[in-house]
């Protein structure tokens, strides 16, 4: 079994144990999240939805982003990262919200590098957001975004 399915094995069983519901709201991962918390027969009774929202407009139409929050931080900013957990777990009514917002390359974007990129996990009483700087290609960025967004979702599992 690799890797990320015994992670999303043990997510689940977690989720499962405390009876908690969860929502993605993604940008550079453009869905490979929803895709990965989806794997496990059994996720329809915890994952609730996934939002794609790749640019500024559906960040803000969809999410209902603050746009100071943008204007002052940007996209990709560990501002925008909570704001998009926080109001998905809102909008959706979920325990918990996840998100990924970040620069896949090969151009910069508001002046922050290729790979820079941000997951932020929300629940009712603690946001907690972390920042990477990745190295590759867009597929390998993506990807490796998306295990350390497990990883960091499966610690914050086992702190309940």
């Amino acid at each position: 079994m690799h890797s990320t399915t015994r992670l999303n094995y043990k997510i689940l069983s977690l989720l499962k144990k405390h009876n908690l519901t969860i929502s993605s709201a993604e940008s550079c991962t453009g869905g490979l999240l929803a895709s990965k918390l989806t794997d496990i027969p059994g996720s329809s009774n915890y994952f609730k939805t996934g939002f794609i929202t790749y640019n500024e407009k559906s960040k803000l139409k969809h999410l209902k982003i603050d746009r100071n929050i943008l204007s002052k931080y940007g996209t990709v900013s560990k501002e925008n990262a909570k704001e998009m957990a926080d109001n998905i777990r809102i909008l959706t009514s979920s325990d918990i919200g996840i998100a990924t917002t970040g620069i896949l390359g090969p151009q910069t974007i508001e002046d922050r590098p290729k790979g820079e990129i941000y997951i932020a996990i929300s629940l009712s009483n603690k946001s907690t957001v972390k920042r990477l700087r990745l190295k590759g290609s867009r597929a390998i960025i993506k990807k490796e975004a998306v295990a350390q967004a497990l990883q960091l979702l499966y610690q914050q599992l086992c702190r309940l």
